[in-house]
């Protein structure tokens, strides 16, 4: 039997503490980030117009995860933009994306925050493309972003929880929709903003009351510029819990919601009132 030294166990041990710690501590942080390009020429066709189109595509986008104790981020993004051949037929920008971060600021706080790109129907009378390639019509580029901190807690068995969320939306105006131009064109949405806040309050069976009681109330605020739209919402919402055994339990509810919503008159054309 070999007697190893003390000295030697010592060092030993103080290898595997450190294997461990670095090990511990890559399991808590973990970041992926991968950008790309890419290029390419591509031919489309459609078999009912006979119409053909080629065009010369060069895009660039990042996919990125980072994990830790506190940040947690996940994104892609692409942008691509379109060479075309044809010249009835101009050059196009695509922007497309989805990310979402949250960040733990102190135990129980949090700030978290997210955004969007992509491209949707501009107006419902005109053209619902299933190609987007080349000058797809009747679409727009979307663009919409939220964030706001959140925090949550105890008091004794009460558990409360307050959030607020600041969101804003922005639509790109497309340059052709595919309606009759002697129709009467539609108004575009633009942009709005919006402002989500809640507040809740808990106690569990058994705590305070036999039933668990839940009590949450909510204030939501919308402002479009399409015709200065504002949507305005206040509630207040209750629930109680009674479990009846293991696993089985009834749930009652009520609440009250009060609702406004305004916007300017449109222009009528005195003659048609269209």
């Amino acid at each position: 039997m070999t007697r190893v030294p003390n000295g030697t166990r010592l060092a030993l041990a103080a290898m595997a503490a450190t294997a461990l710690a670095t090990t511990a501590h890559a399991q808590e942080r973990r970041k992926q980030i991968s950008p790309y390009i890419e290029a390419g020429q591509v031919l489309t066709a459609d078999l009912q117009s006979n119409d053909v189109l080629t065009y010369t595509t060069v895009a660039a986008g990042v996919d990125a995860s980072i994990q830790t104790r506190r940040v947690q981020v996940t994104a892609g993004y692409r942008y691509e933009h379109q060479f075309s051949h044809d010249k009835n037929v101009g050059d196009s920008d695509i922007h497309s994306g989805l990310a979402r971060a949250g960040v733990t600021v102190a135990p129980g706080f949090g700030i978290e925050a997210g955004a969007i790109a992509t491209r949707a129907r501009a107006d419902i009378r005109g053209d619902a493309p299933a190609n987007l390639t080349g000058n797809a019509s009747n679409t727009s580029q979307v663009y919409s972003a939220y964030a706001g901190p959140s925090l949550s807690g105890h008091a004794g068995p009460v558990a409360a929880t307050v959030g607020y969320r600041y969101g804003y939306t922005k639509v790109e105006a497309p340059d052709v929709t595919g309606v009759d131009p002697t129709q009467a064109p539609l108004d575009v949405y633009d942009a709005s903003h919006s402002h989500s806040a809640s507040a809740s309050l808990s106690t569990k069976s058994g705590t305070l009351l036999p039933v668990g009681v839940t009590i949450a109330t909510g204030y939501e605020k919308e402002k479009a510029g399409q015709l200065d739209q504002q949507f305005e919402s206040k509630h207040v919402r209750g629930d109680v819990v009674l479990p009846v055994g293991r696993g089985v339990a009834l749930k009652a509810g009520g609440g009250y919601e009060r609702l406004n919503i305004t916007q300017k008159d449109a222009l009528r054309d005195p003659v048609t009132n269209e």
